[in-house]
């Protein structure tokens, strides 16, 4: 059933972040490129949709070791989310891509609030943009 597949599919990325917190707490020759990471999250998103595809999207937002966001925004499931309730997500990535955080800031419907980390990982990417 679809509730079993979902419950399956939040399972995974329960065990994911677990193991990547557990590499973000070695802080050392055990961390993961960049890529790994994007390539991770792909293999996981790949295997969501809706709410589940939005949650992954937070996360790697928020991930501390994740700048470029083009892969994760090319994903099917992830431009699925347009039209619908959990477009916000959606355009949250596009500004990571490719935006500013004034634009975040400023967007019409507001987006959700950044956590800390997805404020300065932003804020950052603009620096770089200019």
């Amino acid at each position: 059933s679809n509730s079993a597949w979902l419950r399956r599919a939040a399972c995974r990325f329960i065990l994911l972040g677990r193991a990547m917190a557990g590499e973000a707490g070695a802080e050392g020759a055990h961390a993961g490129s960049e890529a790994d990471y994007v390539e991770q999250f792909t293999i996981l998103a790949r295997a969501t949709s809706g709410r589940a595809t939005a949650a992954i999207v937070e996360k790697v937002l928020g991930h501390r070791h994740i700048y470029t966001f083009a892969d994760i925004l090319a994903l099917d499931c992830v431009q699925k989310l347009r039209g619908t309730e959990l477009e916000p997500a959606l355009r949250a990535l596009e500004i990571f891509a490719y935006g500013r955080y004034d634009e975040y800031a400023s967007h019409e419907p507001p987006l959700p609030p950044l956590a800390a980390v997805s404020q300065k990982k932003l804020r950052q990417l603009t620096l770089v943009s200019l």
